[in-house]
């Protein structure tokens, strides 16, 4: 693995074991998150929106992870408890002496709209 991907894999598995602490110090303060819904540019406010998804979100198949020193694109299935079911989620973090710095999220958010009245 590459220093980015080690990074957004041991982010993912913080996540995946509410280890919440410790995905947070993987995460610059000034984290910036760009996504079909949200922008964030604080790494606090995008773990706050993480928490409101986890009441519906069952897990999360990873499929793929790649990339480079800097780069890291995480390709998974986001399984849910909802009749939206499996969505497809590309991820596309930027990390930068040892913290994930940027994120950009890429999903159809047709179905969500929909379920959050958006």
């Amino acid at each position: 693995m590459t220093k980015a991907t080690q990074i957004v894999a041991d982010f993912m598995t913080n996540m995946k074991q509410g280890k919440h602490a410790e995905a947070r110090r993987l995460l610059a303060d000034d984290l910036r998150f760009e996504g079909p819904f949200d922008r964030f540019e604080r790494a606090d406010d995008y773990l706050k929106a993480l928490g409101k998804l986890a009441g519906i979100v069952d897990h999360v198949e990873l499929k793929c992870l790649v990339g480079n020193e800097e780069h890291a694109c995480a390709v998974y299935d986001l399984v849910t408890r909802t009749p939206i079911g499996n969505s497809a989620v590309a991820e596309w973090f930027q990390v930068k002496a040892g913290k994930i710095v940027g994120i950009r999220a890429h999903f159809d958010a047709r179905p969500f709209a929909a379920m959050f009245g958006k």
